[in-house]
C-alpha cells in the first residue's frame, strides 16, 4: 500500500487541479468566441453592396469618357479660318465655355458617385448594424462570465500557493505531488567585502562580520514529470 499523502502533497495536487480548472475554462471561452462569427447572410450583403457600388462607379467612368469623346471632338471640329482673324476671340470663348461644361459635367458625375456610395453604404449599415452590435454585447458577456469564473480560480491558486510555500519553508524541503512540486530552494550564501578575508576568518573569526547576510530560503513551483 502507498504512503498516505501529507497535507502538502495533498495542496500541491489541488493546486493541480485548479490549474487544470482554468485550462478547462480558458478552452471553453475560446471556443465560445470562435462561434461569435459574422453570419453568411451578412457577409453577402456587403459583398453585394460593394458590387453595386464598382458597377455604379463603372458606368459613371463610362460616361465621363464617352463625354470627353464628345467635347474632343467639338473642340476639333473648330476651326480657325485664315481669312477670319477677327472671329478668332469669340472661338477662344466658345472653347472655354466647352471646357468649363466639361469640368463642370465631371463634379456632377464625381457628386453622384459619392451621393450613390453614400446611399448603398448607409443601407448596408442599416442591414448589419445590430448584426455587429449583438456580436459585440456577445463577446462582452462571455468576457464577463468567464472572466469571473477564472478570478475565482485565480484566488484559490494564489492562497493555496502561499500555503503550500509557508509548509515548504517551514519543513525545509522539497514537497511532490501527483502532478505539481514546490521546490525548496537554499538561500544564497553569503559574500565577503574582500576576497582575501576567507582564509584570515578561519584564525580571526571576528571578521566574520564583515560577511554579508545570505539570502533567505525560497520556493519555487514546478510541473512534476
Amino acid at each position: 500500500m502507498s504512503e498516505p499523502q501529507n497535507e502538502t502533497e495533498y495542496k500541491l495536487d489541488l493546486l493541480a487541479e485548479f490549474y487544470s480548472q482554468k485550462d478547462s475554462i480558458d478552452a471553453q471561452k475560446r471556443a465560445l468566441l470562435e462561434e461569435v462569427k459574422v453570419p453568411a447572410e451578412i457577409i453577402q450583403v456587403m459583398n453585394d453592396g460593394n458590387k453595386r457600388i464598382y458597377e455604379y462607379e463603372k458606368n459613371i467612368q463610362n460616361s465621363i469618357e464617352q463625354t470627353r469623346k464628345e467635347i474632343q471632338a467639338k473642340l476639333d471640329a473648330i476651326k480657325i479660318p485664315d481669312e477670319i482673324r477677327l472671329a478668332y476671340e469669340e472661338i477662344q470663348h466658345q472653347r472655354e465655355l466647352i471646357t468649363a461644361y466639361q469640368i463642370d459635367m465631371k463634379d456632377k458625375y464625381q457628386e453622384a458617385i459619392f451621393a450613390k456610395r453614400n446611399e448603398i453604404q448607409a443601407e448596408m449599415q442599416a442591414q448589419t448594424e445590430q448584426v455587429y452590435a449583438d456580436l459585440d454585447n456577445r463577446k462582452h458577456e462571455i468576457e464577463a462570465e468567464f472572466s469571473g469564473k477564472l478570478d475565482a480560480v485565480d484566488e484559490n491558486i494564489s492562497k493555496l500557493k502561499a500555503e503550500i510555500e509557508a509548509d515548504v519553508l517551514k519543513r525545509g524541503k522539497t514537497a511532490t505531488g501527483k502532478y505539481k512540486m514546490a521546490v525548496w530552494n537554499k538561500g544564497r550564501v553569503g559574500t565577503w567585502n574582500s576576497g582575501k578575508l576567507d582564509g584570515l576568518a578561519l584564525i580571526m573569526p571576528a571578521i566574520a562580520e564583515c560577511r554579508n547576510p545570505g539570502g533567505e530560503p525560497t520556493v519555487t513551483f514546478r510541473d512534476v514529470k
